[in-house]
């Protein structure tokens, strides 16, 4: 049984308190995901910075995306769990998006 289905430490919880307990894991994975998705898509490649955000995307994806997506769908039974590795891969992508915000590097001059 997964984390999400109240396996472990939740494991004497009724039914409804797993539900509110699955619902926000799911929101806490939902705003690391819209975060990585406003810094990437919004700040980054508006401001014409895609010599990072592709390369970033890329190799996160085909390195560590479709990799754990594989092994999510082979060795789950729930769907719950396969979703999971879907948000799993916006991990790798939080710091290296974050330093980049913060440091400014992002905003090019798009006019010329």
């Amino acid at each position: 049984m997964g984390f999400a289905q109240g396996g472990g430490l939740f494991d004497q919880l009724d039914a409804e308190s797993n539900a509110v307990n699955a619902n926000t894991q799911y929101l806490l994975y939902l705003v690391f995901k819209v975060l990585n998705m406003i810094r990437i898509i919004g700040v980054s490649r508006a401001g014409g910075d895609n010599k990072f955000t592709l390369p970033l995307d890329t190799v996160v994806m085909w390195g560590f995306g479709i990799p754990i997506y594989i092994v999510g769908i082979f060795w789950s039974y729930f769907v719950c769990l396969s979703l999971c590795p879907m948000y799993l891969e916006d991990a790798p992508k939080f710091v290296p998006v974050i330093k980049r915000v913060v440091s400014r590097k992002w905003m090019n001059n798009l006019t010329q």
